[in-house]
This record gives C-alpha cells, structure tokens and sequence, in this order.
C-alpha cells in the first residue's frame, strides 16, 4: 500500500534523526525514535525490550566501541501497512569505530554494514518505531 508523501517524508525525517543521534553519541535521541514499548533487537541478536533498555545499551556502546563511529544510512524500501504502519528497511553502514562488539565481524577492513528492519506505527499523527531488528552483513 502506498501511503502520502508527508508521511514518507515524516518516516525519512525518523530515519535521519537516527543518524544524528548515532553521530553525535546521543543515546538520549535513538531511543526518543521508538515507542516507550517499542523493542530492539541488534547486532548480535539481545532483545531491548523497550525504549529505556535501548537509551542505555546505546549509551554503552556510544562510549566503547562505537565511540566517534560515523553512520550513514541508505534507505532501500519504505512498505506502508495501512494507514499506521510502515515497514522501512535501510543498509547501515558504519565507520571509524574503536572495534566491534564480541562476535561481530566486520564487512571489510574498517567498515561495517548492517540490514535494518523497523516496523515504524503512526499514534496520534505521530511515527515511532515499534520493533526493530539489525543483521550484520557479513562477506
């Protein structure tokens, strides 16, 4: 289902506030982007089952390994469910980290790139991710 262009607009506006807030170490900003009951599940596959969970893992890794990394989101498919919902698939990828989290490989020497898929719900006019689950691209 194709849905109005304001609300593609709204649903690019969450994703490049995302961007923002990875860049500048703000944990605070991710998490503002989801639901208070909205869930993560990253890299390695830890279920953050809602908003506070996601701020402070973020926190954790926008200090350690992830810290001065530069991310640049590419959207690859916007899917609208209805009226108040849309599934947003986009390629991350991820630069100038310190190292990578115990696990995880990166996609070529200084780089990661990752699949996200969100689940984004319209409330009261508003877009917020209600789920969200990242795979590392490995090759």
């Amino acid at each position: 289902m194709k849905n109005d262009l304001d609300s593609e607009a709204q649903l690019q506006a969450s994703l490049d506030r995302l961007a923002l807030a990875w860049n500048a170490g703000d944990a605070v900003g991710w998490a503002a982007e989801f639901w208070p009951d909205g869930e993560q599940i990253n890299i390695l596959g830890d279920i953050l089952p809602n908003a506070n969970v996601i701020r402070d893992r973020h926190a954790k890794v926008f200090a350690g390994p992830f810290k001065n990394s530069h991310y640049d989101c590419e959207l690859r498919r916007m899917l609208f469910l209805g009226s108040d919902f849309a599934v947003v698939d986009s390629t991350l990828r991820v630069t100038n980290f310190r190292g990578l989290p115990p696990g995880t490989v990166a996609t070529s020497p200084g780089v990661l790139l990752t699949r996200m898929k969100q689940l984004y719900e319209r409330r009261d006019g508003l877009w917020r991710i209600a789920s969200a689950q990242n795979t590392a691209v490995i090759r």
